[in-house]
């Protein structure tokens, strides 16, 4: 939103410890019913924090981000529930991490730490599939976090050779 040459347009971000302050959540959705933000939301790395906002009267943010939760290795609770849940409320959702913490872009990293054998033999199965002529472990990582109720723009790669600019 512009008023003159002003532009108030804002997403407020908040984490899961500020949700649980009505002070914090009403404020934010006070500003942006008085037009002061465009909108407000919540980062979370877990499904169930999301869950229970949207099952709330109060507070109603207008989106979330999501980390970690709906990737090639972890995504049957988040693709079963949570992304019909959004989708049915016209919540806005981002899908964030894709990678993993990196494993899944040749990484050594799953959830910001070393990851553990079964991880690394469980990529390795997915490579396996993934890595077929034409394609990438990387490129089904980007591809895999697609869905509907996902509201962040992106580019989907068919290589990992191919950049933004389709190259």
């Amino acid at each position: 939103m512009v008023v003159g040459a002003r532009t108030t347009t804002a997403v407020v971000a908040l984490n899961q410890p500020a949700l649980r302050d009505r002070r914090t959540t009403s404020s934010r959705s006070r500003l942006r019913d008085e037009g002061v933000i465009e909108a407000w939301g919540l980062g979370v790395n877990h499904t169930e924090p999301i869950e229970m906002t949207l099952a709330l009267d109060e507070p109603r943010p207008n989106g979330f981000l999501l980390a970690g939760r709906y990737t090639l290795l972890d995504h049957a609770h988040a693709l079963q529930r949570l992304l019909p849940m959004a989708a049915e409320q016209g919540v806005d959702m981002i899908v964030g991490g894709p990678c993993s913490s990196g494993v899944l872009a040749d990484g050594t990293h799953f959830e910001y730490a070393d990851a553990f054998p079964e991880i690394i033999e469980k990529v390795r199965r997915l490579r396996e599939i993934a890595d077929r002529p034409g394609g990438s472990i990387k490129a089904a990582a980007l591809q895999c976090c697609a869905s509907p109720a996902s509201s962040a723009p992106r580019r989907h790669f068919r290589k990992a050779s191919e950049d933004a600019s389709g190259g």
